[in-house]
């Protein structure tokens, strides 16, 4: 067994996909991470990263985390459908969570979700990370203002084929929900308000119900407006 100091974060990392292996264990490697189990629904995924990283234990059952009293912070990087479900029983079972974009695929979950967190001491931790972007930092400094603010973001996603699980309604969402959150939590960052109207305006005469290449307008409190242009094909 290993020590581990439980007065800073023990980390119980549930997902071991592409995210996990590709951008999320490098970007917390230079932080010598306290990583004590990681879950992968493939066990030889979890397996070979916890390997790699030298992660203590490695499990197909994520609820073996959350059984672990010493395990105080859980990263969830699972695919979109089983977020919301995740995110509840890890705050439930008292842990601080960090959950990757989105936080839920819909309403329901997502007050099943608030529902859990108020009655929680702990921190629910969404990865919308374009905020912090050196650029968008740069930005924000010349956008002090008392004035209501226009935002257009462009995002040309690029094609990914239909069967892809991102594209599932039930298992990825969709890229609406899925990615272009990312740009509505952006806007809500660099205007400093949160949104009140929202309406969606679909590429085409026919588009499917989780259409990648659309328009989202939106109105803020305080008054500023922003539009997402999302778009596959652009």
């Amino acid at each position: 067994d290993r020590n581990f100091d439980i007065q800073k974060p023990v980390i119980g990392l549930i997902g071991a996909g592409n995210f996990t292996s590709m951008t999320l264990l490098p970007a917390l490697k230079s932080l010598h991470p306290q990583i004590k189990s990681i879950a992968g629904a493939k066990g030889l995924n979890a397996k070979m990263l916890a390997q790699k990283y030298n992660i203590l234990n490695a499990t197909t059952d994520y609820k073996v985390i959350l059984k672990d009293a010493s395990i105080n912070l859980v990263l969830i990087t699972t695919r979109h459908n089983l977020h919301a479900e995740m995110a509840i029983a890890s705050i439930q079972a008292g842990k601080n969570v960090f959950v990757e974009k989105p936080l839920a695929l819909n309403s329901a979950e997502l007050d099943e979700v608030i529902s859990a967190y108020s009655t929680s001491r702990k921190s629910l931790i969404v990865g919308y990370n374009r905020r912090f972007s050196p650029h968008v930092k740069y930005v924000k400094k010349y956008l002090l203002t008392e004035e209501p603010l226009s935002i257009i973001a462009t995002m040309n996603a690029g094609f990914i084929p239909s069967n892809s699980w991102v594209q599932d309604p039930e298992t990825g969402g969709g890229r609406i929900i899925g990615e272009a959150c990312h740009y509505l939590d952006l806007m809500i960052s660099l205007n400093g308000s949160l949104i009140t109207e929202i309406c969606m305006n679909a590429l085409g005469k026919t588009p499917s119900k989780n259409t990648d290449n659309a328009s989202i307008l939106v109105k803020f409190e305080n008054g500023s407006q922003g539009v997402v242009n999302y778009f596959s094909n652009g």
